[in-house]
């Protein structure tokens, strides 16, 4: 993944004071392996191996995180009709991150899954 220029701004956020330390973690960690449009892989286990290789938490655990964030507006999941797979954006990333590459790794989401992560 690309390196990351962060806005300052972002520090400020009203959603990240909004959600626990351990979701805020896990939404560096997003940060960091996101592509260029904010996109990454959206399935809990993909992002527990991904985002913690050394000690992965539970599935329960990623999942809880995950549901702090899309109540927060700060992730949308979804599933791409392309290979049915699920995915996630994080959302106001144009606000945080400056983008540079030209097209995504990932398909872009035509629209977000109504439910929680907890399904």
């Amino acid at each position: 993944m690309p390196s990351r220029i962060i806005k300052e701004t972002i520090i400020i956020s009203e959603s990240l004071t909004a959600i626990s330390a351990d979701a805020e973690r896990f939404f560096w960690r997003l940060v960091v392996k996101a592509d260029d449009f904010g996109l990454y892989y959206g399935d809990p286990r993909i992002l527990a191996s991904l985002c913690f290789p050394q000690k992965p938490p539970s599935e329960q655990k990623i999942r809880s995180w995950l549901n702090e964030l899309i109540r927060e507006d700060m992730v949308g999941t979804y599933t791409a009709p392309e290979d049915g797979k699920k995915y996630l954006k994080l959302l106001n990333w144009g606000k945080c991150q400056q983008t540079r590459a030209k097209s995504s790794k990932y398909p872009e989401p035509s629209s977000f899954d109504i439910h929680s992560a907890t399904r």
